[in-house]
């Protein structure tokens, strides 16, 4: 009786795994419909549509076309935009497809990443000081709430690249930090809050980006640590995230000639890395999806045909953003035809693609509404942001005891701020408290020795550091043009250009009581080593701002 009951239970599990939504869509699907679903293309959300460039209003026109014609997996949507914009046209391509597209987007740190009026959450350098890891799972099954109301299934993150190179052009503040075993754990508990809040977690960049110096986008980087290393650092996240259960990983385009002895051939392309070292040795049988084919790492070196063939048989079941995407369909079709890739082997991945559309309830309901701002920016959220902070933020050292800061009667004290806050809080905070004399620094402010010796007057200095966002390329421009690339490579790094480290330097040896507020990522804080007083504040955020405040003045 109890082999009765067994087989039927078989049979009934079995029968319903037959009858799936994604099994009869593949069945009814055409080989070109198949070979459509393999791609995730770009889909622009440009707050100023009217005025793209030409390029991008042709591939967009490219892009509605072929959905018209053949479906298509996935689009990835790039911004700027904003949430109205975003929804309008998440639905356009949602209505113009026969089946439903899996759409993802990179929200790292919420949906302020791409939209002007979505909610930020603090960066991933900043959550890596976070003690309790279930206010960062709260803040991926937030992060999955919004980003589900403006028409997002999949989040290309979490970042699991371990931050040991201040050189490197791409990761900096979007890593957990320095450890392999809290950037697991840190990102675990972001991939289960997407998870539980319904969105497909994508961890990036596989196998690992965290130590390198050439940016993939213009080049290919290269990571020549030996396997040893590679397992127990760069890997080892990943790792953890396959036995947490993660449903997606994104590979990259770097070279480790450890793994792949090729080192001509991307990690992104190789059987070794992809198919033989993620899915066969890690078990990992969740979705892969290549990082963008339109990246100069590989479109200096390969043909877009060689791209597409090449990221497929590599193991990739979803290619990521071809530069030319009826070129790199036609490449994988031609392939099939030829007998390199075989029909059996895009059922697979079709198949595991259409489940994962079928997991968020694409079947069911593609269109969304549009959100009111209240509904992205609600109490909860802004309570979950302020414990976040303020578990991260911390007093680094108060050698000589200046905190909480008092003024002594009749006391000269001064706050120097570097940098533009984005917001006047820390500075309101401080006036509330002291009677001081505010003086603002440009980032592009060269002290001379007579400027600094002005400060010798105030026994009571308060530095306030706001540096430029490291990856913000464009505010490169705050340094001339005759420095030295050292000098551009180290702005990038810590965003203080050198005449903000000379003048920091001169201030030192002032011997002054200072408190240093430092709002920027932990690279910088080498700059402040000789003040006995530090509080890191992390970034520049209102939040950020108010936790300084009352860790600098409250008992």
């Amino acid at each position: 009786m109890r082999l009765f009951f067994l087989i039927l239970a078989c049979t009934v599990l079995c029968r319903g795994y037959a009858d799936s939504w994604a099994t009869k869509t593949l069945e009814q699907m055409t080989v070109d419909e198949k070979i459509a679903q393999l791609f995730m293309v770009a889909g622009y959300v440009d707050l100023n549509f009217s005025e793209l460039e030409t390029k991008k209003r042709d591939l967009l026109a490219q892009t509605d076309s072929f959905i018209s014609q053949y479906g298509i997996g996935g689009i990835g949507l790039v911004g700027p935009s904003s949430s109205v914009l975003q929804v309008a046209f998440c639905n356009r391509y949602q209505q113009r497809a026969k089946y439903p597209i899996l759409i993802a987007q990179d929200l790292e740190w919420g949906l302020s990443m791409r939209l002007t009026d979505g909610f930020r959450f603090p960066k991933n350098s900043t959550l890596g000081a976070v003690r309790d890891d279930q206010l960062i799972y709260e803040m991926g099954r937030e992060i999955a709430r919004q980003g589900r109301l403006v028409g997002v299934h999949m989040n290309l993150s979490p970042v699991l690249d371990i931050n040991i190179n201040p050189e490197n052009p791409v990761i900096n503040v979007r890593s957990f930090g320095g450890s392999p075993q809290n950037v697991a754990t840190k990102g675990i508990a972001m991939i289960r809050g997407l998870r539980d809040g319904s969105m497909i977690a994508s961890a990036k960049h596989f196998p690992g980006l965290g130590d390198i110096s050439v940016d993939p986008h213009l080049d290919l980087p290269s990571n020549t640590h030996d396997s040893k290393r590679l397992e127990t650092v760069e890997l080892y996240p990943f790792e953890k995230a396959i036995a947490a259960g993660v449903q997606s990983i994104q590979t990259e385009h770097v070279s480790m000639p450890a793994l792949e002895p090729d080192a001509t051939i991307p990690a992104s392309l190789s059987p070794r890395i992809v198919q033989n070292l993620l899915k066969d040795k890690m078990k990992f049988q969740g979705l892969v999806i290549s990082g963008a084919l339109r990246m100069e790492a590989l479109t200096k070196y390969f043909s877009q045909e060689e791209i597409a063939v090449k990221a497929f048989l590599a193991g990739n079941d979803m290619l990521l953003m071809p530069q030319d995407l009826i070129v790199a369909f036609h490449a994988i079709r031609q392939a099939l035809q030829e007998g390199k890739i075989h029909i059996e082997q895009i059922d697979e991945r079709v198949l595991k693609i259409l489940k994962l559309k079928e997991q968020v309830g694409l079947e069911k309901k593609r269109l969304v509404e549009v959100p009111t701002l209240e509904l992205l920016h609600t109490d909860e959220a802004k309570a979950l942001k302020y414990k976040l902070y303020d578990q991260a933020i911390s007093v680094v050292r108060d050698e000589n005891a200046h905190l909480p800061i008092k003024q002594a009667r009749g006391q000269a004290a001064a706050l120097v701020q570097i940098g533009d806050a984005s917001s006047s809080v820390f500075l309101d905070a401080v006036k509330e408290q002291l009677n001081i004399d505010q003086i603002m620094l440009p980032l592009d402010f060269d002290a001379s020795s007579e400027q600094v010796a002005l400060l010798e007057k105030y026994p009571l200095i308060i530095l306030s550091v706001f540096p430029a966002d490291p990856r913000r390329i464009a505010q490169i421009r705050l340094l001339n043009k005759e420095r030295q690339i050292e000098e551009l490579s180290q702005f990038r790094v810590h965003g203080l250009p050198k005449g903000i480290v000379d003048f920091v330097s001169q201030l030192k040896r002032l011997h002054k009581k200072t408190v240093v507020c430092y709002f920027g990522n932990p690279f910088g804080l080498e700059f402040f080593s000789d003040f006995s007083t530090l509080i890191m504040g992390y970034e520049d955020d209102e939040i950020a701002q108010q936790v300084v405040g009352k860790l600098a003045f409250s008992s």
